[in-house]
């Protein structure tokens, strides 16, 4: 178990959950934590804004900003957490190892996916050598990663971001179909699954990507952008059912973001999708083919029941990343 406080290194985009899915919610459990991120918490002591959009002009100047700020504060940290890779946090992982700091790098996968741009994508070898110890959302790639790596390896478990409180009505046979709408994400199994329901349903698509016209043409309401998070959650607490119709995968923090904000989860089990919510009430997992996801959305449909996340749950995350 690590001692010390951390430094959290998340230079993703701000927006889309991704902000809600690692720095607040680090911050408000790890008080001792130093943050380099998107935004300014005014909760923590250190913290510093480097308000950026990802481009090939900001990447190094954020890289070298942020190397800059960990010299700065080399005494008051004694482990890097970097939750989300870039490109822009690799010069700031070799300046942590240097000045003889833990690196603990979160691996969400060890390929790249249909749709994905290879071009951001981080190769797992350095991300394996910019690192002292790695750690995993799921067991599936934890298994995988055992294969390429000798260096420790620490499973999380799927973290559950806290429930911001959100008045808005739920919207029932509402299904949402959202984030970073890549290939591998199903959309083409969706609609061969929307085909063939006979209920009427409300469908929402959100998010970037190529969505094929034909599915686009179902949808009630479609959003074919980047959310902010304020968006993300609105669409979430007024949803009655988010679908994830994935073709390939290793696991999804949207899923885990629509649970939090009590959506039926509808999903393939491939990869390591299923994982967090095989044993859980509101979850359904189909084989990946149309016919029995079609029934798993039925029966999710005909259900009362949701995922309820416990407090419990969401301790164990902090617990095993030694926050």
């Amino acid at each position: 178990m690590h001692s010390g406080k951390n430094l959290l290194l998340y230079l993703g985009r701000k927006g889309g959950g991704l902000q809600l899915f690692t720095e607040l919610e680090f911050l408000n459990c790890a008080r001792d934590s130093i943050s380099i991120g998107p935004t300014m918490i005014s909760n923590s002591k250190y913290t510093f804004s480097t308000r950026w959009h990802k481009s090939t002009f900001t990447i190094p100047l954020v890289s070298i900003y942020s190397t800059f700020l960990i010299i700065r504060k080399r005494k008051n940290f004694s482990r890097l957490v970097i939750p989300m890779t870039s490109w822009a946090d690799l010069l700031p992982s070799f300046v942590s190892l240097v000045l003889r700091k833990e690196v603990s790098r979160v691996i969400h996968d060890l390929q790249i996916h249909p749709g994905d741009p290879t071009h951001q994508v981080v190769p797992l070898k350095i991300q394996i050598l910019l690192s002292t110890n790695l750690m995993t959302l799921s067991n599936y790639v934890k298994q995988n990663l055992t294969s390429v790596t000798a260096k420790p390896i620490i499973y999380l478990g799927m973290y559950f971001p806290k429930k911001l409180s959100i008045s808005e009505p739920r919207v029932i046979s509402q299904v949402i179909f959202f984030g970073r709408l890549s290939k591998y994400k199903g959309a083409s199994l969706l609609l061969q699954t929307l085909d063939g329901v006979s209920r009427k349903l409300k469908i929402v698509i959100a998010g970037q990507g190529e969505i094929p016209i034909a599915l686009a043409e179902k949808a009630d309401v479609l959003v074919n952008r980047f959310l902010s998070d304020e968006e993300l959650i609105n669409f979430l607490s007024q949803t009655d059912i988010a679908i994830f119709p994935y073709i390939e995968g290793s696991q999804s923090g949207a899923m885990a973001l629509a649970a939090t904000y009590g959506c039926k989860i509808v999903g393939t089990n491939v990869g390591g999708i299923a994982e967090f919510g095989t044993n859980l009430e509101g979850f359904w997992f189909s084989e990946p083919d149309a016919n029995s996801l079609r029934r798993a959305l039925e029966d999710a449909i005909d259900s009362t029941a949701r995922p309820q996340i416990t407090g419990e749950m969401r301790a164990q995350f902090f617990r095993n990343i030694g926050m």
